[in-house]
């Protein structure tokens, strides 16, 4: 190349030395900064929420499985508990029988004679 070309070409560093910034370009190129930061941290933020809501599905899962196994010992343990009480309340049942067959059937004796 000669010497003539590199000073007619815009692009070469000679010129880019000479040149002085347009304000336009400055403030262009500042809000294209800040616009691609926004960007950034937007798309940062997505993945995050993708994230979150990816652990949160997780957890309505695993929070699922868990209620219907609570549901299920809870009717268990509720048969359970319903089948000790009726135990307990023939057994209540059959003392207070005992003990009223204790007394009045002495009583029937004694005045049976």
């Amino acid at each position: 190349m000669s010497n003539n070309q590199i000073k007619d070409d815009p692009f070469s560093d000679e010129h880019a030395y000479q040149a002085q910034p347009d304000p336009n370009i400055t403030k262009l190129q500042k809000s294209l900064e800040e616009t691609t930061g926004l960007m950034r941290d937007n798309i940062r933020k997505k993945e995050e929420t993708g994230e979150l809501l990816d652990e949160n599905v997780q957890l309505t899962e695993n929070l699922k499985l868990t209620a219907t196994s609570f549901r299920d010992q809870s009717k268990k343990v509720k048969n359970q508990m319903w089948k000790k009480n009726l135990k307990l309340k023939l057994c209540l049942f059959l003392v207070i029988l005992i003990i009223l067959a204790a007394i009045i059937i002495p009583i029937v004796i004694h005045f049976s004679k």
